[in-house]
């Protein structure tokens, strides 16, 4: 008997012909996943190994790996609280079949009020007379409300147990924090969240039996095939049934096998009539293992008309749990079809577009059956992620502050962009902008929008004042929140002012400021000026391209409290296999640091895992700023670094309007003052530069002299605070004039 904790896993060389060797071969692979170099690993039954064994090919047992350090600047889950309810079950520590249904039982009995009972669909059962249950938790849950529905399923596959342990831990914390916590209230409150604990409740009994205390590998359900038996439920769905022998199989003792037509089985059917009796607006349908959160197309290697709006969602809810999401293509590497992802989202004639996925529980050292100790931390994963969408159920916007950390002016404006991210459209949003310190204001703090659609955004500014009479380093912290009529969503905002200077800025009009290969100015896009940089200036980027570009200026900081990075950048990359990277080395190239801004994403492990990197698409000018005051005191070399893999080239990735900011100490400086204390100058010895800090709106002039009388400069200051960089002239004293 297996255990639970020992299902063999194998790495599998399949060379170029991909999938189509476990075709050619009769093999038939449980789960696993692809990698472009043809390396595939994952779990085989012993007929199927036999079957490798047999093809003398290269392959060997997977060793489990060291887990991939993600970096600090991504955060990780909350520590949450185990709701009361829930535990470990009888069967290595997860639910048997008969646990779950006591379960769902029990928390009826506990919360009548605000959940179902477990409810027959329609007067489905199973292949072995076992009925299909859904359960609803609502405010009013036996009442059909106009509220937006979502859907979450488990059990598609018997051999999954982690995607139903994690659905009994969300339902019982759902239940145990109404009241409590206002963001699950106002869930409850505001939506019906529909769950089908088991789609396969026949497999899951027949592991369980088979191998009670865990480790059961059975996929399909217990259809009688004749020679074999079961059908994959995950292959049986109508869009794109049987659509290739690579993503299905119409051999019965296949793992894939897709069944003899689309909706064969009774629990697909279950499932397709509920939809269909229902106005679900998102479903996720969890499954193990492996991380990761695959959205459609999965029958091609096609995006949807909606890949924006799914790629904004799976950054959304994995941005703690780190999960890799994708197109299957993007994620396992190969393809699938007649899956209910592709029905739920494609199928438009006999019901509303869904936004369906899947999510993949558990890593990869994990497997069909973690062990003991995993599986409360596997929960937790899944928790995080499950809330986060329940936001995209709602009307829900998100908006993001694009000004610079450091303020520089009294009064201006903040640049903001609001995102409509949740499906129940058209919503209206009231943006309010709060003081927290006392030295920022807002004249006119509040604006109203109206009528937004799924991912409409709107870029607009908050005038404020602000107090800049300290020259020294000080905090400004303001709330930005967003009520959409029902509930108000808080963000804090941290921006600093003081002493400031620019270290480095280019418009990147030439490459002047840098070096590198491959890198170079390009016309197709620019913010200001006629040229942007780019990696591939007149075309796509090359399959297997390495390029990496140096800015020639050493950023000094010496003496400063804070320093940003900011620039403007969009990318057309593929997701999870090509990136950039922003570097920096702090002892003159030895080595080198990647750099986190507010657009990077956790690296995948076919890119610098972990780590963080711009993948993906971004078809829009964003605003990024990278906090490098960890370097504070040091000579720093910053450059970009480019790779693309063996297949699929895009158009690459752009930055513009590159500059570096510091705030410094002025303690460090020299300063002079008029009598008035109307103006304020900083002599920095060791930047070679001058600081001009004002406090009235009129224009200031300077004019610089050296020792000989000869005019060397003249200066019209117009901002409050202005830096006048002397790198250029030669070392000595020099006499300013002020007017």
């Amino acid at each position: 008997m297996l255990s639970a904790q020992k299902t063999p896993v194998f790495k599998v060389q399949t060379g170029s012909k991909d999938f189509d060797f476990f075709k050619e071969n009769n093999i038939s692979p449980l789960h696993g996943f692809l990698k472009k170099t043809g390396e595939f690993t994952g779990v085989f039954d012993q007929e199927n190994i036999q079957n490798i064994i047999s093809s003398e090919i290269s392959f060997d047992e997977y060793v489990k790996q060291k887990a991939a350090t993600i970096h600090s600047c991504f955060g990780t889950i909350p520590d949450y609280v185990s709701p009361t309810g829930w535990q470990h079950g009888s069967m290595g520590g997860f639910y048997t079949y008969a646990e779950v249904l006591a379960e769902l039982d029990t928390m009826f009995a506990l919360f009548p009020n605000i959940i179902t009972p477990k409810t027959q669909i329609s007067n489905y059962i199973s292949i072995e007379s076992r009925p299909l249950h859904y359960l609803k938790i609502s405010d009013n849950p036996q009442l059909q409300e106009n509220e937006p529905q979502i859907l979450f399923t488990a059990i598609h596959h018997s051999q999954e147990p982690a995607s139903v342990q994690q659905l009994v831990y969300f339902m019982y914390y759902l239940l145990e924090n109404y009241g409590s916590d206002p963001e699950i209230t106002y869930f409850i409150d505001n939506t019906e969240i529909y769950f089908i604990p088991f789609v396969n409740p026949d497999g899951y009994v027949y592991n369980q039996t088979e191998n009670p205390g865990g480790g059961g590998l059975w996929r399909k359900n217990r259809r009688n095939n004749g020679l074999s038996t079961g059908v994959d439920l995950n292959r049986n769905y109508a869009y794109a049934f049987g659509y290739d022998e690579l993503g299905s199989s119409s051999i019965g003792w296949h793992v894939w096998y897709r069944g003899d037509s689309a909706f064969s089985e009774p629990e697909t059917q279950a499932v397709k009539y509920f939809l269909e009796n229902h106005q679900i607006k998102i479903a996720l349908n969890w499954h193990a293992y492996g991380n990761m959160i695959i959205y459609p197309w999965n029958y091609q290697n096609y995006y949807t008309e909606d890949s924006l709006f799914f790629e904004t969602l799976g950054k959304n809810i994995s941005a703690k749990n780190h999960y890799r999401y994708g197109t299957v293509h993007e994620t396992y590497g190969y393809q699938s079809n007649g899956d209910a992802d592709d029905w739920g989202y494609g199928e438009l004639m006999s019901k509303n577009k869904i936004m369906s996925f899947t999510g993949e529980c558990g890593n990869m050292d994990d497997g069909f059956w973690p062990s003991f100790e995993r599986i409360e931390p596997i929960c937790k994963e899944a928790l995080d992620m499950n809330l986060r969408l329940l936001r995209f159920t709602t009307k829900y916007a998100e908006v993001s502050d694009n000004s610079e950390s450091i303020i520089t002016n009294s009064n201006g404006y903040i640049p903001f962009k609001l995102q409509c991210l949740g499906v129940d459209t058209p919503a209206n949003f009231i943006v309010t902008f709060i003081p927290l310190s006392g030295n920022i204001s807002f004249p006119n703090s509040q604006q109203t929008f109206s009528n937004l659609s799924l991912m409409h955004f709107v870029n607009d500014s908050m005038e404020y004042n602000c107090n800049l009479s300290s020259d020294f380093y000080e905090e400004v912290r303001y709330i930005i929140s967003v009520n959409n009529g029902n509930f108000t969503r808080y963000d804090t905002i941290t921006r600093y002012t003081g002493l400031h200077q620019v270290l480095f800025d280019d418009y990147c009009e030439n490459m002047n400021n840098w070096t590198g290969d491959d890198f170079g100015i390009s016309s197709s896009y620019a913010i200001s000026g006629t040229y942007s940089i780019s990696e591939s200036p007149t075309g796509n980027y090359s399959l297997l391209q390495s390029s990496e570009i140096i800015c020639n200026e050493i950023i000094n900081l010496d003496q400063t409290e804070k320093a940003f990075i900011n620039f403007r950048a969009r990318w057309n990359l593929e997701k999870n296999y090509d990136y950039v990277q922003l570097l920096a080395s702090s002892d003159n190239g030895d080595t080198w640091s990647p750099l986190c801004g507010k657009y990077t994403t956790v690296g995948s492990d076919d890119e610098e895992e972990g780590q963080p990197v711009f993948d993906g698409i971004i078809n829009e000018w964003i605003y990024e700023e990278v906090d490098i005051s960890e370097y504070a005191g040091q000579n720093l070399l910053l450059k970009f670094y480019f790779y693309s893999d063996q297949s699929n080239t895009r158009d690459g990735f752009y930055f513009d309007d590159f500059k570096v900011t510091a705030l410094y100490n002025p303690t460090a400086v020299n300063q002079l003052a008029d009598s008035e204390n109307n103006f304020n100058v900083y002599f920095n010895e060791n930047k070679l530069s001058v600081v001009v800090n004002k406090k009235f709106n009129e224009p200031l002039f300077i004019s610089i002299f050296n020792l000989l009388g000869q005019k060397i400069n003249d200066v019209r200051i117009i901002e409050n605070r202005t830096n006048l960089n002397f790198n250029n002239n030669s070392a000595g004293i020099y006499i300013y004039q002020i007017s």
